[in-house]
């Protein structure tokens, strides 16, 4: 990660950056979201599945630039269309955990010559702070459905918020242990 102030472009076309670049940027970055089991999530968006995130890393490079994704899937996944309920269902949650690894794997063979940076679920924390299901602010306390999934790679976490991240995080190390992942603090959360 650059040691100075870094700037970014969303979404934007690298044809879109003026040459030279009026304006030192060091990442472009992209909302990942449609859904992790609805057949319109960041998968479909290319053929062969994942193709998109290839394509935007490579052009990233190209440029110079590092790739930022933000991952929002929760919420847009099937059948609930609500997060906390999506997060205890294990079909949901395996869908989830498989279409995060199909990720790691996409930048991985992408050959990422910059760092990619995911940013995890933007809001969730603070929703799942909110949520009735909150006892004492521990997310070891918070229902979720990990191991319980039956996706390989979770199931060594326990079925609870904390473990949901553990879980991203091993899948992270496992597939592709250059991304840098991050978290959304959200100052509206439980106080």
């Amino acid at each position: 990660i650059p040691k100075h102030l870094s700037m970014g472009l969303l979404n934007g076309l690298t044809s879109d950056i003026p040459l030279p670049a009026a304006v030192p940027l060091d990442y472009r970055y992209w909302y990942l979201a449609g859904g992790a089991n609805t057949g319109h999530g960041w998968a479909s968006w290319n053929s062969p599945a994942g193709q998109a995130v290839t394509n935007y890393i490579n052009e990233s490079n190209a440029r110079n630039l590092s790739t930022a994704f933000v991952y929002y899937q929760i919420i847009q996944s099937a059948p609930h269309y609500n997060e906390y309920a999506n997060l205890n269902d294990p079909a949901v949650m395996r869908a989830y955990y498989d279409d995060f690894k199909l990720l790691m794997q996409k930048i991985v063979a992408s050959n990422a010559r910059g760092r990619v940076l995911i940013n995890i679920e933007p809001d969730l924390n603070g929703v799942m702070q909110q949520h009735p299901s909150n006892k004492a602010d521990d997310a070891a306390l918070q229902s979720t459905s990990v191991a319980s999934s039956g996706q390989t790679d979770g199931q060594a976490f326990p079925n609870t918020f904390r473990g949901f991240y553990q879980a991203l995080a091993h899948i992270r190390d496992v597939y592709a242990p250059n991304v840098l992942l991050g978290l959304d603090v959200s100052q509206w959360g439980a106080g």
